[in-house]
């Protein structure tokens, strides 16, 4: 199945303690369940940064990853953001198997 990224950033005083994280956590995987939603979370972050947590997960179309999205911030009016992405070796795989145009180096993206 396709894999997406989804960054999420909590709106300020969603979450009024941190113990309330899972609370919030469990509802939310449970509401994208309850829409039995073909979803399979593949892993989960917290960051410090822009963002507050990524989710990777696979979904089988970028509409189900649309609805993940929806579905969210439903909960603690967070901001989310959906990117379809890529594992790194089926990256390489693809870039392989472009062609090399006349006058490019024969070691690929960076000089020999």
């Amino acid at each position: 199945m396709p894999l997406f990224v989804m960054a999420t950033r909590l709106a300020p005083g969603a979450v009024k303690s941190p113990k309330m994280l899972e609370t919030w956590e469990r509802a939310a995987v449970g509401r994208v369940r309850s829409h039995k939603l073909d979803v399979e979370w593949v892993d989960n972050h917290a960051l410090l940064g822009p963002h507050d947590y990524p989710d990777v997960f696979e979904a089988p179309s970028n509409d189900v990853a649309m609805q993940v999205a929806a579905l969210i911030p439903t909960f603690g009016h967070p901001k989310t953001e959906v990117w379809p992405a890529t594992p790194w070796e089926r990256f390489k795989d693809l870039m392989r198997e472009l062609p090399v145009y006349e006058g490019e180096e024969a070691c690929g993206w960076t000089r020999c």
